[in-house]
Formats: structure tokens, C-alpha cells, sequence
């Protein structure tokens, strides 16, 4: 389960990057298309919009699996960041990597990575953590 994690991880990183270049090129073309034939550029409006709609769902839900796959991993005493397995329950900070787990309801299923001894101010990242 740790490999799934962490490939699951790394989409969740890259994802907003990928779909942001993926727009850019979107628009390019539809403002090529707007001197060649502008009935394009429009079609292309529309469809960039229920794609957004749907970048956005995707989004979440592999978040949300994410954020499953990191909980059952902590349920088996194995940290979701390095997979050095530790007595159950989990306990925070991993003995391994540091990671400190904190719970915020704000985070959805209510995990947050904290790197370090700083503390997230808004469990999504913010001030140095990594939400999981």
C-alpha cells in the first residue's frame, strides 16, 4: 500500500501544475484559432470550462484517496512518508523522517504532515507542512 501512497502522493503534487500548462496551451491555441476560424475559439471557451468542472472533482477525489491510503497506512503503524513501520498505534512524530501527524478538522479526513516542529496554521500546507 505504501507504493500506491506514494504514487498517489506525487500526482497530488504535480496535478495543479500539469492541468495549469495544460490551460495555457488550451488558450494558445484557441487564440490562434480566433483569426482562423473564431467558431473554434468558442467551442474551446465552453470546453475549457466543463473541464475546469471536472479538473476540479478529480482533483478532490484523489486527494480524498490520498488522504485514505495515509490514514490505513497510520492505522499499521507505518509512517505514509518514509513507511518505517512503528509499534500501533502510530504515535507522532515518526521516529524515522520527523514527520509530525496532527489532526485538523479543516484538512478533510483530519490528517496533516507537519515537517519539523512547525505547526500548520491552516492544516493545508501552510507554514512549512505537507497536507496529506
Amino acid at each position: 500500500m505504501k507504493p500506491i501512497h506514494t504514487i498517489i502522493h506525487a500526482l497530488n503534487e504535480c496535478y495543479p501544475f500539469v492541468l495549469m500548462a495544460v490551460f495555457i496551451v488550451a488558450f494558445l491555441v484557441a487564440f490562434a484559432m480566433m483569426f482562423i476560424m473564431p467558431q473554434i475559439s468558442l467551442l474551446l471557451l465552453f470546453v475549457g470550462l466543463y473541464t475546469l468542472a471536472l479538473a476540479v472533482g478529480l482533483g478532490k477525489m484523489s486527494r480524498m484517496v490520498e488522504r485514505r491510503i495515509a490514514l490505513a497506512l497510520l492505522d499499521r503503524g507505518v509512517c505514509p512518508h518514509c513507511g518505517h513501520a512503528a509499534a500501533r498505534p502510530f504515535t507522532s512524530p515518526c521516529p524515522s523522517c520527523q514527520t509530525n501527524y496532527e489532526s485538523h478538522p479543516a484538512a478533510g479526513l483530519g490528517l496533516t504532515a507537519l515537517h519539523g516542529a512547525s505547526a500548520a496554521s491552516n492544516g493545508f500546507g501552510a507554514s512549512g507542512g505537507a497536507a496529506i
